[in-house]
């Protein structure tokens, strides 16, 4: 299943459907599965390219027992990327939305690679689940009893030195943020597959890890909490240099970014290994970012 679109932004391809955009009814996905290969320049995904939530009233969304066994492919773009084992791109762009993702998981290959593309987003179940504005509030997303044994691999062979670019790769996800307030659980989640990424620029900033690439909290107000997770897959993190110091490597989590909003990170373990050779891993976190008493590791 192949789309490329040469206006950036616009290519979608899923192994059930390309986009959905979803508002006035609720929408259920159930028990679907992916073998075909899909490919695209800005977002492919297993089951569903990107998911967007357009209406202003309360909205559910249950995606439950998906899975993908086929190769994810991001074909190189001028804009950003975003693929995803099972979703590419979810994103809660509206007040009061409901997102439950159940027993779902990826055994296939999903590889992201641009030459000239800003940001890449990577991951085993979802590229990037985005809290889209700062405006909205109440918004609540469960992910639970899902896994990936697929290998994420997230690639640029751009050598720009100018220039910032981002790149964010996980088991389960590989960009997970918050702009407004919303309440986040990942409960009962785990990756076996290998997370890998080569950085060829200093100007390319990474973060890389088993389960969520950065955890990132926007406001006050917002709720993350990660427990019972685990990771036994390999992450590693190819650099040149050392020039750029934002690159983090984590069995769990690669960068925890939090500007006022709480986490709790409790009962997960990593028995990879987690290898950086520019600066910054840990066996949980590669880096800590917003620490304060109110949240707990």
């Amino acid at each position: 299943i192949y789309s490329v679109s040469s206006t950036a932004g616009r290519g979608y391809a899923g192994g059930i459907v390309g986009c959905i955009q979803f508002g006035a009814n609720n929408v259920r996905i159930e028990n679907c599965i992916n073998y075909a290969t899909i490919k695209a320049n800005y977002s492919p995904g297993g089951i569903v390219g990107m998911i967007n939530v357009t209406s202003t009233v309360a909205d559910t969304l249950w995606f439950t027992s998906c899975s993908n066994n086929g190769c994810i492919l991001g074909l190189p773009s001028t804009g950003n990327l975003y693929g995803g084992g099972v979703i590419g791109w979810l994103n809660i762009a509206r007040n009061n939305t409901e997102i439950y993702i159940d027993n779902c998981y990826n055994t296939g290959y999903v590889k992201d690679s641009t030459n000239e593309g800003t940001s890449v987003y990577t991951g085993g179940l979802i590229g990037y689940l985005q809290g889209a504005t700062a405006t909205v509030s109440g918004a609540n997303a469960r992910i639970t009893n899902s896994w990936n044994s697929g290998k994420i691999e997230n690639i640029s062979t751009s050598i720009d030195i100018t220039t910032n670019k981002w790149f964010y790769a996980g088991g389960i996800t590989g960009n997970m943020t918050i702009f407004g307030i919303a309440n986040i659980l990942y409960q009962d989640v785990y990756n076996t597959g290998e997370i890998y990424n080569i950085r060829r620029s200093p100007k390319k900033a990474v973060d890389l890890a088993g389960i969520i690439g950065i955890m990132n909290l926007q406001q006050s107000g917002s709720v993350f909490t990660l427990s019972k997770a685990y990771n036994t897959g390999n992450v590693t993190l190819l650099s040149p240099d050392t020039a750029n110091i934002l690159t983090y490597a984590g069995g769990i989590i690669g960068w925890v970014y939090n500007l006022g909003g709480l986490y709790n990170i409790n009962q997960c373990f990593n028995a990879g290994t987690i290898y950086n050779q520019s600066i910054y891993a840990g066996g949980i976190a590669g880096y800590v970012d917003g620490f304060s008493t109110s949240n707990n590791v």
